[in-house]
């Protein structure tokens, strides 16, 4: 309780920023069983090799390609010696067959190359016509002021991202040894601001389409798979580039004519949920997570990590394993889905079995968008690490085992947010999932710019960080073991 006692005072009394490491990291035991930065990278780059030779160059839910992912992380759980399985459920899916944009300004045609919109309505193989108006942002007040009626809507999206200064509203712990946060960004272009409200609008004043200019993103790209729309109408994407050309002819009174083409087929899909179950000494369980849909950061690494934690447990002898542990890749978080307890029937039917989930998403390199460029920073991106606790804050036992790892595994850039209350109100990602039904949480997460593109590849990976983001953890994990369950509940122990 001493230990306790004085973790408590460091963390609320003089929210400390931990002092720089100047050795390298003693992994002791963990040593030889964990797998090395290079192993670990090694499935990252198999399950984004699967996504970019699929056929909309990741993994989306629902398609071959997905499937492919899932069944690679299953067989992995199985070499390592875990009760492996593949969970089969429904989930809506639209697959685009053919996406264009062709303009016309004084009777010259120009295709721009675009991007579509996840669910967005399709067209007639023909497309949609008709004259473009730009309506800014797209806020009320600006299609107020002018007719988008049988027109197509272009409008600017907003994300200008989150400053890193928003983490010290409830920040307990922050571990920034060089002192690198401040002044930054959490998030480059994270989320888009009005993305829902503009398409909508769109479609209730009458348009019969939407073009969104990706205003907060390299140059060229004109790809962003996560913003859903309800197919209300036909949407495409374009860049940054060609939106600031379309903009500059549409504000100088040019007439400048469309045809938006986006046709394919949408329904009901499947997916399937990746189990890996490693029996404990009871059946309490701590569940270990992340989805396994997406890219090569986003969501390879976290993947890995899950997969590199599994491995490194079944090397660990059952008498010094109290609790089962529950591998577990859940699919569709690039896509609609059911809620967390109708899409996993395996986890529903022990839920009252789980103790804690612990849960991490993108081990990232930080880019910034500089001249029109993704351009690697060299640091690892800012990371936030979610623990449950009572209301804008955390877990007693929780955040002490979270400062431990942090610092004994130099986890730079981290700065520990509770799960439930704080700047996000619910923790983003998959672990603010499982928050939200009340199961105790530990939740890391990143962000970075090239995320929702094909532009997500192996390069943008924080490699060093692997091994000991996955260390980390399962030094949570084995104080949790340790833990009454009770205790990891709001306050802990009254």
């Amino acid at each position: 309780m001493l230990t306790l006692i004085i973790t408590l005072m460091l963390a609320f009394f003089i929210l400390p920023i931990a002092t720089a490491k100047k050795n390298g990291i003693d992994y002791g035991s963990k040593a030889k069983l964990l797998p090395s930065n290079g192993e670990m990278f090694g499935w990252i780059k198999d399950i984004w090799k699967i996504g970019d030779e699929g056929r909309y160059g990741y993994r989306m839910p629902g398609t071959e390609a997905d499937w492919a992912g899932a069944e690679y992380i299953a067989n992995k759980f199985e070499e390592f010696g875990l009760e492996t399985t593949l969970e089969e459920f429904d989930l809506p899916v639209s697959f685009p067959d053919e996406w264009s944009l062709t303009i016309s300004v004084d009777g010259v045609e120009e295709s721009i190359p675009a991007g579509f919109v996840r669910y967005a309505a399709f067209t007639p193989p023909e497309g949609v016509s008709g004259e473009m108006v730009f309506v800014g942002t797209g806020s009320e007040a600006e299609f107020e002021s002018v007719d988008v009626t049988g027109k197509i809507a272009v409008v600017n999206l907003v994300a200008p991202g989150l400053p890193t200064a928003v983490l010290n509203l409830f920040t307990m712990f922050t571990y920034d040894p060089e002192n690198t946060l401040p002044g930054d960004k959490i998030t480059e272009n994270w989320p888009v601001d009005n993305f829902d409200t503009s398409y909508e609008s769109s479609y209730e004043h009458g348009a019969i389409g939407y073009i969104g200019i990706l205003t907060f993103t390299a140059d060229d790209i004109h790809q962003y798979l996560h913003a859903y729309a309800d197919t209300l109408l036909p949407g495409l994407y374009i860049s940054p580039n060609d939106g600031a050309r379309l903009r500059t002819m549409l504000l100088g009174g040019q007439n400048v004519e469309a045809t938006m083409v986006l046709t394919g087929e949408e329904g009901l899909g499947i997916s399937y949920n990746v189990y890996g179950i490693l029996p404990g000494q009871s059946e309490e369980t701590i569940v270990v997570l992340s989805h396994h849909d997406g890219w090569a950061t986003n969501e390879a690494s976290g993947m890995a990590v899950v997969m590199g934690i599994a491995k490194y447990f079944t090397q660990i002898p059952l008498s010094q394993r109290k609790r089962t542990l529950m591998f577990l890749g859940t699919a569709s978080h690039f896509g609609k889905r059911p809620s967390l307890l109708e899409m996993c029937d395996l986890l529903a039917s022990v839920r009252e079995d789980v103790v804690a989930a612990i849960s991490v998403e993108m081990i990232s390199k930080q880019f910034k968008i500089i001249d029109g460029k993704f351009v690697d920073t060299g640091m690892v991106a800012p990371r936030a690490w979610f623990i449950s606790g009572p209301l804008h804050s955390g877990n007693p036992y929780l955040l002490e085992y979270s400062i431990e790892a942090i610092t004994k595994y130099d986890l730079t850039r981290t700065s520990v947010q509770p799960a439930i209350g704080g700047i996000f109100g619910i923790a983003p990602g998959e672990g603010g999932l499982f928050a939200a039904i009340g199961i105790p949480v530990v939740h890391l997460i990143a962000q970075n710019a090239p995320q929702f593109t094909n532009e997500d590849k192996p390069n943008t990976v924080m490699v060093d960080a692997l091994k000991p983001t996955a260390a980390g953890l399962a030094h949570v994990i084995d104080k949790i073991d340790d833990t009454p369950a009770e205790w990891l509940i709001g306050s802990g122990p009254a």
